[in-house]
């Protein structure tokens, strides 16, 4: 990727985050505390708990199937086939990697700067 495309790949994260800052911060706090409130974190990276703790079955519990190890190939295979939705179309090296580009059809606007 290039200094170019880097610095207006940054620009487009600035601005996302500048624009739903609150929102993240609300999310983020609330999740964080419903983590400290159940004891999901205290469980998860306890370093000396007094039974064993299978990390896998505190994920599923906590997460449901969407954390089973089990559903991971069906899960990469549907993200494989539909991609992430929507985030791809503002990452420009992926949109605009050049590959299927020919001599003939010149620079793009971002390529002469």
């Amino acid at each position: 990727m290039n200094l170019y495309k880097s610095r207006k790949q940054f620009e487009q994260i600035l601005e996302y985050v500048s624009g739903y800052n609150e929102l993240f911060h609300y999310n983020v706090t609330e999740l964080l505390g419903s983590f400290i409130q159940d004891g999901f974190l205290k469980d998860l990276f306890n370093k000396n708990p007094s039974q064993p703790v299978d990390k896998g079955q505190l994920l599923i519990r906590k997460f449901g199937e969407a954390a089973n190890p089990k559903n991971f190939t069906l899960q990469a295979q549907y993200y494989m086939m539909f991609g992430d939705m929507g985030e791809i179309a503002i990452d420009d090296s992926v949109t605009d990697d050049g590959i299927y580009e020919s001599s003939e059809d010149g620079l793009d606007e971002d390529e002469i700067h």
